[in-house]
């Protein structure tokens, strides 16, 4: 008992040592790290040997510097597999209106039988009851949204016009009269479904061209297996994000075949100060706000003191946020792809300003949508 007594005597005063030491404090220091509390990202105070083998990193900056030399030299690992178009900014977009619109109304829910009732013919759209209605809130007036008002159809694909036949076949826009989907020949559709056919597989193509280069840095192949989705709404049901968000992904297209497209915020790091759009986006608000409105949300992750400021250094007032037109396909680049800091930056006032030499992921939301608007929406992501 006596020698177990002094053992755990000795074992106490070493503990006691190593806090208190010097040489310890310091060892203690340099390995406890601060909780993080950006989700999504991952910010590290150094660079580990795996994302040096695949990344540039600008010279290391001193925090003690000033808030200009820090957006200037802030170290940076830049991600070499993403397509070169998402090298200086994190939207791209093409517009790509689809030829017969009409056809492509064959895809909308058929509202029931109570929702047609409701609907006078003569109403005008201020008669509606209008809500803007966020993730919490409840339609009062109709009780809960009907299925029979979205309509929701996935294709995977590696073939873009095998993929856009399965797709609009599914949605009901074309009505194939043989099941062998992969001979299009006019004996099965009409020249007006081939049309769109082919419009959607080039649409498909565009997104596969940039998308590859996550599965086929090399650029040898296109026809990367894609997931392409068409999802048909009448009404709030169309309104699937509303709140300000980066999508965990290297890149989505988000096109609207019908009804208005997507809202989103474009930056890039252009070295001509009259091209660089000004940051408005509180990218650590983004990351790890805990706020269940959306409303208050949206102010919080893109302050209108900030939207205000943007637009005067902009050339119009929807120079900031962007509103996707009908037929515009747009590729949002997505978190899977974008810059990191490569050490933690500083918790400064406007330290959102040290992100300005990085690419990062495109924020966006849904648009807001008025009762019984019809709105097709396509979406296109790679899988996993």
């Amino acid at each position: 008992m006596l020698l177990f007594a002094q053992m755990k005597h000795s074992l106490l005063a070493l503990q006691i040592g190593l806090w208190f030491h010097p040489g310890a404090v310091g060892a203690l220091v340099l390995t406890t790290e601060p909780k993080n509390r950006h989700r999504g990202r991952r910010f590290k105070g150094s660079l580990s040997s795996s994302l040096m083998g695949q990344s540039s990193v600008a010279s290391p900056v001193s925090l003690s510097s000033s808030n200009d030399n820090l957006v200037e030299s802030l170290p940076v690992i830049r991600r070499h597999q993403r397509h070169s178009v998402f090298s200086e900014t994190n939207v791209v977009s093409k517009f790509m209106p689809f030829p017969h619109r009409e056809l492509c109304r064959r895809s909308l829910p058929t509202p029931p039988p109570s929702e047609v009732h409701q609907r006078k013919p003569n109403r005008r759209f201020w008669e509606f009851p209008f809500h803007l209605e966020n993730e919490n809130e409840k339609r009062h007036d109709a009780g809960p949204v009907s299925p029979l008002l979205r309509k929701d159809v996935r294709v995977q694909f590696d073939d873009p016009t095998i993929g856009a036949h399965q797709l609009l076949e599914r949605c009901g826009v074309i009505i194939s009269k043989n099941d062998e989907r992969s001979h299009l020949t006019s004996e099965t559709i009409t020249a007006e479904e081939t049309e769109t056919v082919e419009h959607l597989a080039s649409v498909l193509s565009f997104f596969q061209s940039v998308a590859a280069a996550a599965e086929s840095p090399s650029g040898t192949s296109n026809n990367v297996k894609c997931m392409a989705r068409i999802v048909s709404t009448v009404g709030s049901s169309g309104v699937k994000c509303p709140r300000w968000h980066a999508d965990h992904v290297p890149v989505r297209l988000v096109m609207s075949i019908l009804g208005p497209g997507c809202d989103y915020i474009q930056e890039n790091i252009s070295t001509e100060e009259s091209r660089r759009l000004p940051r408005i986006v509180n990218r650590r608000a983004l990351n790890s706000l805990d706020v269940d409105d959306t409303m208050k949300a949206n102010d919080i992750i893109v302050p209108p003191s900030l939207l205000y400021k943007g637009r005067t250094q902009g050339e119009g007032s929807n120079s900031i946020i962007k509103h996707a037109r009908e037929g515009e396909a747009v590729l949002l680049m997505g978190r899977k792809w974008e810059d990191e800091p490569a050490a933690q930056p500083p918790e400064l006032e406007d330290g959102d300003a040290l992100y300005s030499n990085l690419v990062l992921a495109a924020v966006h939301r849904s648009p807001t949508l008025m009762p019984y608007q019809e709105r097709i929406l396509l979406t296109v992501d790679l899988v996993d």
